[in-house]
Order: C-alpha cells, then sequence, then structure tokens
C-alpha cells in the first residue's frame, strides 16, 4: 500500500529503498522525497496490524476476505504510526487500467469510511489538497509516487503490467500538468516496492510488447515462450 500526504534538481526518480520500523509498522521512503517539506509518504510492509493469515498483518484492502473490523483498526495504527487522519483518506477503486482521477476534501473517506462511496474506477489519483491523503493498494503491481515540490502536488498510482503498458505514469504526470499547471520537469517520482524482474514471468507475447514500448533493458528471455519482466523499470 502507497500513501501520501500534499501540504533536488528537477525531474529526479529513484526507488523506495530506506526502511523504518514505526510503532511495529514497517514503512519504506523514497530518499530523494523522505524529508521534503509539504509532504508526506510511505510505502508500506505487510507487518504490524491486526489481521490473520493469509492476510497477516497490516491489511488496508477493503473488500477482501477479512473482517472489515480488523482493516479499520489496521488503518487506525498506519494512520497513527505515520502521522495522518484516517477520515480523510481516499482510495483508489483500482481496475487494472490507466485512468487517472483529481481528488479533493471533498473526496475525504471514499474507499475507507464505512458508508461513503467509493471513487469512479481509477488507478491513479492526484490532488494539490493538504487536507487529504492519497492511499493505493497492492500486492505484487508495481506502484509511483509523485511529488511536485513547486506546485505542491502529488499524484499516486496503481500500476500492474496493464497500467503500466497503457502508460499510467504519462497519465498521472498529464493529470497534474493539466490540473495543477505542474511542469514534467520539477515533478520528482519513486516506485515502491513490487515483484522484480528476476520472479516475474509473463508470456513471451507480453514481453514483446514490453521491449517495443520500453525498451529491451525491462525484459529477459525466461522459459520457452516465456519472459522475465522488470515492471519497476519499465
Amino acid at each position: 500500500m502507497a500513501i501520501a500526504r500534499s501540504a533536488a534538481p528537477a525531474g529526479e526518480f529513484n526507488c523506495a529503498r530506506e526502511y523504518r520500523k514505526i510503532d511495529g509498522v514497517g514503512i519504506y521512503y523514497s530518499p530523494l522525497i523522505d524529508g521534503r517539506e509539504g509532504v508526506l509518504h510511505g510505502f508500506t510492509a505487510r507487518y504490524g496490524g491486526v489481521s490473520r493469515p493469509p492476510y497477516d498483518s497490516l491489511n488496508i484492502c477493503f473488500g477482501k476476505d477479512d473482517a472489515r473490523s480488523n482493516v479499520e483498526k489496521n488503518l487506525s495504527i498506519l494512520a497513527r504510526a505515520a502521522g495522518f487522519d484516517e477520515s480523510k483518506v481516499a482510495i483508489v477503486s483500482f481496475a487494472h487500467g490507466s485512468t487517472v482521477l483529481r481528488v479533493n476534501q471533498n473526496d475525504a473517506g471514499r474507499g475507507a469510511v464505512e458508508g461513503q462511496p467509493h471513487l469512479p474506477e481509477c488507478d491513479g489519483i492526484v490532488t494539490n489538497c493538504p487536507g487529504i491523503t492519497l492511499m493505493t493498494n497492492h500486492a505484487d503491481c508495481g506502484c509511483l509516487f509523485l511529488y511536485d515540490p513547486v506546485k505542491r502536488a502529488i499524484g499516486l498510482a496503481h500500476a500492474g503490467w496493464k497500467g503500466t503498458l497503457a502508460h499510467i505514469a504519462k497519465n498521472a504526470v498529464n493529470a497534474m500538468t493539466n490540473e495543477y499547471g505542474c511542469h514534467a520537469g520539477d515533478i520528482l517520482a519513486s516506485t515502491g516496492p513490487c515483484i522484480c524482474g528476476d520472479c516475474y514471468e509473463v508470456g513471451e507475447d507480453l514481453g514483446e510488447q514490453f521491449s517495443r514500448e520500453f525498451g529491451e533493458g525491462c525484459v529477459k528471455p525466461g522459459r520457452e515462450g516465456k519472459s522475465m519482466l522488470d515492471i519497476e523499470l519499465a
């Protein structure tokens, strides 16, 4: 799961590799973005919550076969550790697509607070509103966090192979430029933990699509008829 709340040389990118434990909750941070004024971000590890196997333990994905009370408790634990208001979270309603939506304080609680409607189907959300926390849910799919320190705008994207191939990263940048007047070169970007290129086996045809779209570096040969895909690099 990735979280971000709005409050270096331009256009930089890196991966979230700094790991800390806060009140038992593990969170990865991007060295590029961590500590910058006006933003709180993090990519959670799996532990520190109350859910039982197979969701042990920090499951914050509503709608799975896990008691809602567990998920709500996990969200409270994370909010206390990371320092945000759980009632002002907006969570993507992911569909493995490339749709990116703008959200504001009127969307606080959507996807998180019982009785609040979910956002329309989307895999990316952007905001420049400091009163709301953005959240995306992930298993092994890629995730992307964007921050423009000039316009104080942020974006999150859930990026599986479908969304990556459909350029959700570009769509998120375009949403920030169109909605908030951001310049792409000012945006700092980080990926979060996801399945690695040594483990992610896909069909050879899909590997060829990624090679054509993003360059051969993100794909290497696998077993017969298969390719190994580096979704983070793509």
